[in-house]
Protein backbone atom coordinates (compact mmCIF):
# COMPACT_ATOMS: atom_id res chain seq x y z
CA UNK A 1 0.00 0.00 0.00
CA UNK A 2 1.22 3.48 -0.85
CA UNK A 3 1.51 5.70 2.23
CA UNK A 4 2.66 8.86 0.49
CA UNK A 5 3.19 10.01 -3.11
CA UNK A 6 5.55 12.72 -4.37
CA UNK A 7 5.52 14.43 -7.78
CA UNK A 8 7.97 16.85 -9.39
CA UNK A 9 7.59 18.61 -12.74
CA UNK A 10 4.87 16.13 -13.78
CA UNK A 11 2.19 17.51 -16.14
CA UNK A 12 0.08 20.17 -14.36
CA UNK A 13 0.60 18.76 -10.86
CA UNK A 14 2.00 20.99 -8.14
CA UNK A 15 5.42 19.88 -6.89
CA UNK A 16 5.09 18.25 -3.50
CA UNK A 17 3.56 15.25 -1.76
CA UNK A 18 0.25 14.00 -0.40
CA UNK A 19 -0.83 11.30 2.05
CA UNK A 20 -2.21 8.02 0.67
CA UNK A 21 -2.33 5.95 3.85
CA UNK A 22 -5.96 4.82 3.34
CA UNK A 23 -7.03 1.78 1.35
CA UNK A 24 -9.28 3.90 -0.87
CA UNK A 25 -8.10 7.25 -2.23
CA UNK A 26 -10.65 9.39 -4.09
CA UNK A 27 -9.77 12.27 -6.44
CA UNK A 28 -12.78 14.40 -7.31
CA UNK A 29 -12.95 17.56 -9.40
CA UNK A 30 -13.97 19.07 -12.70
CA UNK A 31 -12.48 18.00 -16.02
CA UNK A 32 -8.97 19.19 -16.80
CA UNK A 33 -7.91 19.75 -13.18
CA UNK A 34 -5.37 16.91 -12.96
CA UNK A 35 -7.23 13.88 -11.58
CA UNK A 36 -6.03 11.53 -14.30
CA UNK A 37 -2.54 13.06 -14.12
CA UNK A 38 -2.36 11.89 -10.51
CA UNK A 39 -3.21 8.33 -11.48
CA UNK A 40 -0.70 8.54 -14.31
CA UNK A 41 2.04 9.66 -11.90
CA UNK A 42 1.33 6.68 -9.63
CA UNK A 43 1.30 4.30 -12.59
CA UNK A 44 4.57 5.73 -13.86
CA UNK A 45 6.18 5.34 -10.46
CA UNK A 46 5.16 1.67 -10.48
CA UNK A 47 6.03 0.67 -14.05
CA UNK A 48 8.10 3.53 -15.55
CA UNK A 49 5.58 4.00 -18.35
CA UNK A 50 2.35 5.90 -18.97
CA UNK A 51 -1.01 4.25 -19.63
CA UNK A 52 -2.01 7.00 -22.10
CA UNK A 53 1.12 8.71 -23.47
CA UNK A 54 3.70 7.08 -25.73
CA UNK A 55 6.26 9.90 -25.58
CA UNK A 56 7.49 10.38 -22.03
CA UNK A 57 8.83 13.86 -22.75
CA UNK A 58 5.21 15.04 -22.98
CA UNK A 59 4.81 14.26 -19.27
CA UNK A 60 7.18 17.11 -18.35
CA UNK A 61 5.30 20.15 -17.04
CA UNK A 62 4.53 22.60 -19.86
CA UNK A 63 6.87 25.58 -19.89
CA UNK A 64 9.46 23.91 -17.69
CA UNK A 65 13.09 24.60 -18.51
CA UNK A 66 14.13 21.32 -16.88
CA UNK A 67 13.62 18.33 -19.16
CA UNK A 68 13.00 15.94 -16.32
CA UNK A 69 10.25 14.79 -13.99
CA UNK A 70 10.07 12.60 -10.93
CA UNK A 71 7.60 10.54 -8.98
CA UNK A 72 8.34 8.97 -5.62
CA UNK A 73 6.53 7.22 -2.84
CA UNK A 74 6.43 5.19 0.30
CA UNK A 75 5.21 1.71 -0.62
CA UNK A 76 4.91 -0.36 2.54
CA UNK A 77 8.10 0.33 4.46
CA UNK A 78 10.12 1.29 1.37
CA UNK A 79 10.75 4.78 0.06
CA UNK A 80 11.87 5.06 -3.55
CA UNK A 81 12.34 7.86 -6.05
CA UNK A 82 11.99 7.44 -9.81
CA UNK A 83 13.60 10.18 -11.93
CA UNK A 84 13.27 10.52 -15.70
CA UNK A 85 15.60 12.94 -17.48
CA UNK A 86 16.92 13.66 -20.96
CA UNK A 87 20.61 14.21 -21.60
CA UNK A 88 21.49 15.27 -25.15
CA UNK A 89 18.18 13.87 -26.33
CA UNK A 90 18.63 10.48 -24.66
CA UNK A 91 16.20 9.44 -21.94
CA UNK A 92 17.46 7.98 -18.70
CA UNK A 93 15.38 6.37 -15.95
CA UNK A 94 16.80 6.05 -12.45
CA UNK A 95 15.41 4.55 -9.27
CA UNK A 96 17.22 5.83 -6.19
CA UNK A 97 20.01 7.08 -8.49
CA UNK A 98 20.50 3.62 -10.06
CA UNK A 99 19.83 3.46 -13.84
CA UNK A 100 17.08 1.13 -15.07
CA UNK A 101 18.09 -0.60 -18.29
CA UNK A 102 15.02 -2.78 -18.81
CA UNK A 103 11.49 -1.84 -17.75
CA UNK A 104 10.39 -5.47 -17.54
CA UNK A 105 12.32 -5.59 -14.25
CA UNK A 106 9.57 -3.38 -12.79
CA UNK A 107 6.51 -5.49 -13.63
CA UNK A 108 6.18 -7.04 -10.18
CA UNK A 109 8.04 -4.36 -8.19
CA UNK A 110 4.92 -2.46 -7.09
CA UNK A 111 2.10 -4.17 -9.06
CA UNK A 112 -0.27 -1.56 -10.45
CA UNK A 113 -3.26 -2.11 -12.76
CA UNK A 114 -5.34 0.61 -14.40
CA UNK A 115 -8.95 1.02 -15.54
CA UNK A 116 -8.71 3.95 -17.98
CA UNK A 117 -11.46 5.99 -19.59
CA UNK A 118 -10.06 5.16 -23.04
CA UNK A 119 -10.60 1.43 -22.38
CA UNK A 120 -13.91 1.85 -24.22
CA UNK A 121 -11.83 1.76 -27.41
CA UNK A 122 -11.45 -1.99 -26.83
CA UNK A 123 -15.13 -2.36 -27.79
CA UNK A 124 -14.81 -0.03 -30.80
CA UNK A 125 -12.80 -2.24 -33.17
CA UNK A 126 -9.48 -0.45 -32.61
CA UNK A 127 -7.09 -3.30 -33.33
CA UNK A 128 -3.96 -1.57 -32.05
CA UNK A 129 -5.70 -1.02 -28.69
CA UNK A 130 -6.84 -4.65 -28.59
CA UNK A 131 -3.39 -6.00 -29.41
CA UNK A 132 -1.88 -3.82 -26.69
CA UNK A 133 -4.47 -5.05 -24.18
CA UNK A 134 -3.76 -8.73 -24.87
CA UNK A 135 0.01 -8.19 -24.91
CA UNK A 136 -0.07 -6.31 -21.59
CA UNK A 137 -1.93 -9.22 -20.01
CA UNK A 138 0.53 -11.74 -21.39
CA UNK A 139 3.52 -9.65 -20.26
CA UNK A 140 2.37 -9.97 -16.66
CA UNK A 141 1.32 -13.61 -16.84
CA UNK A 142 3.95 -15.31 -19.04
CA UNK A 143 7.63 -14.86 -18.24
CA UNK A 144 9.58 -14.23 -21.39
CA UNK A 145 6.66 -12.92 -23.47
CA UNK A 146 8.07 -9.38 -23.59
CA UNK A 147 11.30 -10.83 -24.94
CA UNK A 148 9.43 -12.59 -27.74
CA UNK A 149 7.70 -9.36 -28.76
CA UNK A 150 10.95 -7.42 -28.72
CA UNK A 151 12.77 -9.94 -30.92
CA UNK A 152 9.82 -10.07 -33.32
CA UNK A 153 9.81 -6.25 -33.52
CA UNK A 154 13.56 -6.16 -34.23
CA UNK A 155 13.20 -8.69 -37.03
CA UNK A 156 10.27 -6.81 -38.58
CA UNK A 157 12.33 -3.62 -38.53
CA UNK A 158 15.29 -5.37 -40.16
CA UNK A 159 13.01 -7.03 -42.72
CA UNK A 160 11.51 -3.65 -43.64
CA UNK A 161 14.98 -2.30 -44.38
CA UNK A 162 15.67 -5.33 -46.61
CA UNK A 163 12.32 -4.88 -48.39
CA UNK A 164 13.10 -1.23 -49.14
CA UNK A 165 16.22 -2.25 -51.07
CA UNK A 166 14.51 -5.35 -52.55
CA UNK A 167 17.06 -7.76 -51.05
CA UNK A 168 15.03 -10.93 -51.57
CA UNK A 169 17.63 -13.30 -50.16
CA UNK A 170 17.93 -11.31 -46.94
CA UNK A 171 14.14 -11.07 -46.60
CA UNK A 172 13.93 -14.87 -46.75
CA UNK A 173 16.54 -15.14 -44.01
CA UNK A 174 14.44 -12.87 -41.81
CA UNK A 175 11.30 -14.85 -42.67
CA UNK A 176 12.99 -18.01 -41.44
CA UNK A 177 13.86 -16.32 -38.14
CA UNK A 178 10.44 -14.68 -37.81
CA UNK A 179 8.63 -17.99 -38.29
CA UNK A 180 9.77 -19.37 -34.93
CA UNK A 181 8.71 -16.24 -33.05
CA UNK A 182 5.36 -16.12 -34.88
CA UNK A 183 4.64 -19.72 -33.88
CA UNK A 184 5.48 -19.14 -30.21
CA UNK A 185 3.66 -15.80 -29.93
CA UNK A 186 0.55 -17.14 -31.68
CA UNK A 187 0.45 -20.29 -29.53
CA UNK A 188 0.82 -18.20 -26.38
CA UNK A 189 -1.95 -15.82 -27.43
CA UNK A 190 -4.34 -18.67 -28.26
CA UNK A 191 -3.67 -20.39 -24.93
CA UNK A 192 -4.27 -17.15 -23.05
CA UNK A 193 -7.55 -16.47 -24.88
CA UNK A 194 -8.87 -19.91 -23.95
CA UNK A 195 -8.46 -19.09 -20.24
CA UNK A 196 -9.51 -15.46 -20.63
CA UNK A 197 -12.75 -16.31 -22.44
CA UNK A 198 -13.74 -18.70 -19.65
CA UNK A 199 -13.22 -15.95 -17.07
CA UNK A 200 -15.04 -13.43 -19.25
CA UNK A 201 -18.14 -15.61 -19.63
CA UNK A 202 -18.43 -16.06 -15.86
CA UNK A 203 -18.44 -12.29 -15.36
CA UNK A 204 -20.77 -11.55 -18.28
CA UNK A 205 -23.55 -13.79 -16.96
CA UNK A 206 -24.20 -11.15 -14.28
CA UNK A 207 -24.32 -8.26 -16.76
CA UNK A 208 -25.36 -9.27 -20.30
CA UNK A 209 -27.87 -11.79 -21.52
CA UNK A 210 -25.51 -12.92 -24.27
CA UNK A 211 -21.95 -14.24 -24.27
CA UNK A 212 -19.04 -12.36 -25.83
CA UNK A 213 -16.01 -14.29 -27.08
CA UNK A 214 -12.63 -12.93 -28.15
CA UNK A 215 -11.26 -14.66 -31.23
CA UNK A 216 -7.77 -14.32 -32.69
CA UNK A 217 -7.61 -13.85 -36.45
CA UNK A 218 -4.12 -14.87 -37.49
CA UNK A 219 -2.81 -16.68 -40.58
CA UNK A 220 -0.42 -18.53 -38.27
CA UNK A 221 -2.99 -20.25 -36.06
CA UNK A 222 -2.25 -23.97 -35.89
CA UNK A 223 0.88 -23.70 -38.05
CA UNK A 224 4.38 -24.87 -37.19
CA UNK A 225 7.44 -22.68 -37.79
CA UNK A 226 8.36 -24.39 -41.08
CA UNK A 227 4.80 -23.90 -42.39
CA UNK A 228 4.84 -20.25 -41.31
CA UNK A 229 8.13 -19.73 -43.17
CA UNK A 230 6.54 -21.13 -46.35
CA UNK A 231 3.54 -18.84 -45.86
CA UNK A 232 5.71 -15.74 -45.36
CA UNK A 233 7.80 -16.50 -48.43
CA UNK A 234 4.61 -16.93 -50.48
CA UNK A 235 3.74 -13.29 -49.67
CA UNK A 236 7.12 -11.96 -50.73
CA UNK A 237 5.95 -10.34 -53.99
CA UNK A 238 3.20 -8.31 -52.34
CA UNK A 239 5.56 -7.15 -49.59
CA UNK A 240 8.22 -6.12 -52.12
CA UNK A 241 5.65 -4.02 -53.97
CA UNK A 242 4.70 -2.21 -50.75
CA UNK A 243 8.26 -2.24 -49.39
CA UNK A 244 6.98 -3.12 -45.94
CA UNK A 245 6.23 -6.21 -43.85
CA UNK A 246 2.53 -6.93 -44.27
CA UNK A 247 2.50 -10.23 -42.38
CA UNK A 248 3.49 -11.01 -38.83
CA UNK A 249 1.97 -11.17 -35.36
CA UNK A 250 2.01 -7.35 -35.28
CA UNK A 251 -0.87 -7.55 -37.80
CA UNK A 252 -3.03 -9.98 -35.81
CA UNK A 253 -6.67 -9.05 -35.29
CA UNK A 254 -8.95 -9.72 -32.32
CA UNK A 255 -12.68 -10.06 -32.96
CA UNK A 256 -15.11 -9.54 -30.06
CA UNK A 257 -18.03 -11.70 -31.12
CA UNK A 258 -21.54 -11.38 -29.68
CA UNK A 259 -24.88 -12.77 -30.86
CA UNK A 260 -24.94 -10.58 -33.98
CA UNK A 261 -21.23 -10.59 -34.77
CA UNK A 262 -18.55 -8.04 -33.88
CA UNK A 263 -19.87 -6.03 -30.91
CA UNK A 264 -18.46 -2.75 -32.24
CA UNK A 265 -21.18 -2.79 -34.89
CA UNK A 266 -24.26 -3.04 -32.68
CA UNK A 267 -23.47 -2.26 -29.03
CA UNK A 268 -24.66 1.02 -27.53
CA UNK A 269 -22.19 3.35 -25.81
CA UNK A 270 -23.38 2.07 -22.42
CA UNK A 271 -22.91 -1.55 -23.48
CA UNK A 272 -19.45 -0.80 -24.84
CA UNK A 273 -18.46 0.89 -21.59
CA UNK A 274 -19.81 -2.02 -19.54
CA UNK A 275 -17.99 -4.55 -21.73
CA UNK A 276 -14.71 -2.61 -21.50
CA UNK A 277 -14.94 -2.57 -17.70
CA UNK A 278 -15.71 -6.31 -17.59
CA UNK A 279 -12.75 -6.99 -19.88
CA UNK A 280 -10.48 -5.15 -17.47
CA UNK A 281 -11.99 -6.95 -14.45
CA UNK A 282 -11.31 -10.30 -16.13
CA UNK A 283 -7.81 -9.11 -16.98
CA UNK A 284 -6.96 -7.89 -13.47
CA UNK A 285 -8.40 -11.08 -11.96
CA UNK A 286 -6.09 -13.28 -14.03
CA UNK A 287 -3.05 -11.03 -13.51
CA UNK A 288 -3.66 -10.72 -9.76
CA UNK A 289 -3.56 -14.50 -9.40
CA UNK A 290 0.02 -14.53 -10.73
CA UNK A 291 1.41 -11.69 -8.60
CA UNK A 292 3.29 -12.16 -5.32
CA UNK A 293 1.17 -9.43 -3.66
CA UNK A 294 -2.24 -7.90 -4.30
CA UNK A 295 -2.03 -5.04 -6.83
CA UNK A 296 -2.86 -1.37 -6.52
CA UNK A 297 -5.85 -0.44 -8.69
CA UNK A 298 -6.20 2.87 -10.56
CA UNK A 299 -9.79 3.48 -11.67
CA UNK A 300 -10.28 6.54 -13.86
CA UNK A 301 -13.85 7.72 -14.58
CA UNK A 302 -14.86 4.39 -16.11
CA UNK A 303 -18.39 4.37 -14.69
CA UNK A 304 -19.70 7.51 -16.42
CA UNK A 305 -22.02 5.86 -18.96
CA UNK A 306 -23.29 3.14 -16.60
CA UNK A 307 -26.53 3.22 -14.62
CA UNK A 308 -26.43 3.13 -10.81
CA UNK A 309 -27.18 -0.60 -10.54
CA UNK A 310 -24.46 -1.53 -13.03
CA UNK A 311 -21.93 0.76 -11.32
CA UNK A 312 -22.48 -0.96 -7.99
CA UNK A 313 -22.26 -4.39 -9.63
CA UNK A 314 -18.98 -3.50 -11.35
CA UNK A 315 -17.39 -2.31 -8.11
CA UNK A 316 -18.48 -5.54 -6.39
CA UNK A 317 -16.90 -7.61 -9.19
CA UNK A 318 -13.47 -6.02 -8.74
CA UNK A 319 -10.79 -8.55 -7.76
CA UNK A 320 -9.07 -8.26 -4.40
CA UNK A 321 -6.62 -5.37 -4.25
CA UNK A 322 -4.12 -3.87 -1.86
CA UNK A 323 -5.27 -0.29 -2.45
CA UNK A 324 -7.46 1.55 -4.96
CA UNK A 325 -7.36 5.09 -6.35
CA UNK A 326 -10.55 6.46 -7.97
CA UNK A 327 -11.37 9.60 -9.97
CA UNK A 328 -14.89 11.04 -10.05
CA UNK A 329 -16.57 14.21 -11.25
CA UNK A 330 -18.16 16.53 -8.65
CA UNK A 331 -21.51 15.29 -7.36
CA UNK A 332 -20.85 11.62 -8.04
CA UNK A 333 -21.27 9.52 -4.90
CA UNK A 334 -20.22 6.10 -6.17
CA UNK A 335 -17.58 6.02 -3.43
CA UNK A 336 -20.01 6.64 -0.57
CA UNK A 337 -19.98 2.94 0.40
CA UNK A 338 -16.20 2.56 0.27
CA UNK A 339 -14.67 2.08 3.70
CA UNK A 340 -11.34 3.54 4.85
CA UNK A 341 -11.52 6.26 2.18
CA UNK A 342 -9.59 9.52 1.90
CA UNK A 343 -11.13 12.11 -0.46
CA UNK A 344 -9.21 14.89 -2.22
CA UNK A 345 -10.63 17.66 -4.38
CA UNK A 346 -8.28 18.48 -7.27
CA UNK A 347 -8.05 22.07 -8.54
CA UNK A 348 -5.44 23.09 -11.12
CA UNK A 349 -3.09 20.34 -10.04
CA UNK A 350 -3.40 21.01 -6.31
CA UNK A 351 -5.05 18.69 -3.77
CA UNK A 352 -7.42 19.69 -0.98
CA UNK A 353 -8.55 17.19 1.67
CA UNK A 354 -12.35 16.94 1.92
Amino acid sequence: MYKRIYTYNFRNLQNGSFNTHNQHIIFTGSNGQGKTNLLEAIYYFSLASSFRERHDVNLVKLGSENKEFATAGYYGDNEEKLLVSWQQGRKQIKINDSPITDRKELLTRFPCLVFAYDDIRLAELEQEQRRRFIDQNLSFIYEGYIGLLREHKKLIKAKNLALKVADTALVKVYNQQLAGYCEEITTTRLGFLENFNQKLQLLLTDIFEEPVTIKLESPFSGLKANEIEVYLNSKLDSELKRATALYGTHRDKYIFTGTYGEVAGFYSTGQKRALSVVLKIASTSLISATLPVKPVMLIDDVFLELDAKLKELMINLMPAYNQAFFTFLPGQNHFSKLTNALVYEVKKGELYVQ
